[in-house]
C-alpha cells in the first residue's frame, strides 16, 4: 500500500470509528426515547466534536440539565424576531413596489403578497425600477438587489433550518449547552458544518431593520412626499446616497447606522 492510499483510507477510519461512537451513544439513550429530538441534539452535538477526541464523548453529560437549560432560552424568542424583521423588510418592499409602478398601495398589495417566489419578485421591482428612473440610481439599484438575494437566502435557511442543541461539558465537568441552526440534511457530519447561532440571528435582523428603512427612505425622497417636505429636512445628502452603491454595514456617519432605539436601551450599531 502506497502512503497515499494509506491517507485516502484514514479519513473512512476515522469517520466508522465516529459512526460507531453515535450508535454506543444512542443506545445509552434508551431511558430518553420519550425525549427522542432532544436526545438526538445531544448526539449531534458530541458527533461534531468528534475530532476533539473519543474521551470527550465518555465524559458524563447531563442530559436532562442539558435540554433544560435552553428551554427557556433567548435563542428560541430571537429567531421569532428574525422572521418579523424580514416581514418589516417585505412590507417596505410592498411600498415600493406601488411607488414604482405607480398604482396604489391596496392593489401594490393584492398583487406583491400573490408573488411566492422570492427571485420573480426581486425580478419585478428591479424591471420596474429601471423602467422609472432608466440610468439613474443604477449603483444603487444593482448593490441593492444583489444585498436583497442574499437576505433571501439568508432567510430560507433561518426558517428552514433544524435547532440543535450542542451538548458538551466545560473545563470544570459541567455540562454546556447552546442552541445554533443547522442544515436539515446534517449527515455527514463536520466540524465544518454551517451554523448559525443567536449572535448570527441578531446580525441578520439588524441588516433586514437597515435595508427596510433605506427603502422607505428612497421611497420617501425621489417621491414619496405629498407636499413640500419639511423646512428643516435636507434631501441632498439622501440623493448622495441614493447615487452609490449601498455599504453595510454602513459607516458611523450614515444617518441609518445606529438601529431603532427601543424603551430603555442604548442605541445600536446596525452592523452590531
Amino acid at each position: 500500500m502506497t502512503s497515499g492510499e494509506a491517507s485516502a483510507k484514514q479519513p473512512r477510519s476515522d469517520l466508522r470509528l465516529k459512526r460507531a461512537v453515535l450508535w454506543q451513544l444512542a443506545l445509552r439513550l434508551g431511558p430518553l426515547r420519550s425525549q427522542v429530538r432532544h436526545g438526538l441534539g445531544a448526539i449531534l452535538a458530541l458527533y461534531r466534536s468528534a475530532d476533539l477526541g473519543i474521551e470527550r464523548y465518555l465524559a458524563p453529560i447531563d442530559l436532562g440539565e442539558a435540554m433544560k437549560s435552553v428551554s427557556t432560552d433567548e435563542f428560541w424568542a430571537v429567531r421569532g424576531h428574525t422572521i418579523q424583521a424580514y416581514a418589516t423588510l417585505e412590507q417596505s418592499l410592498s411600498r415600493i413596489f406601488a411607488y414604482l409602478a405607480g398604482i396604489d398601495v391596496e392593489t401594490a398589495g393584492i398583487i406583491f403578497f400573490r408573488i411566492t417566489s422570492a427571485d420573480a419578485r426581486n425580478k419585478i421591482l428591479e424591471g420596474l425600477f429601471k423602467k422609472k428612473f432608466k440610468h439613474e440610481f443604477n449603483l444603487f439599484r444593482n448593490s441593492l438587489f444583489e444585498q436583497l438575494r442574499m437576505i433571501d437566502q439568508e432567510r430560507n435557511q433561518i426558517v428552514h433550518w433544524n435547532a440543535v442543541n450542542h451538548v458538551g461539558s466545560n473545563q470544570s465537568g459541567e455540562t454546556v449547552s447552546e442552541l445554533k441552526l443547522m442544515h436539515p440534511n446534517f449527515w455527514p457530519l463536520s466540524p465544518d458544518s454551517p451554523t448559525k447561532d443567536t449572535k448570527a440571528l441578531l446580525v441578520f435582523i439588524a441588516k433586514c431593520s437597515f435595508y427596510s428603512r433605506l427603502c422607505n427612505m428612497f421611497h420617501l425622497v425621489t417621491g414619496g412626499f405629498t407636499a413640500a417636505p419639511p423646512a428643516d429636512f435636507d434631501t441632498k445628502p439622501w440623493f448622495d446616497i441614493f447615487c452609490h452603491p449601498i455599504t453595510y454595514p454602513p459607516p458611523s456617519d450614515h444617518p441609518l447606522s445606529q438601529m431603532p432605539q427601543q424603551p430603555g436601551s442604548p442605541p445600536q450599531s446596525s452592523g452590531a
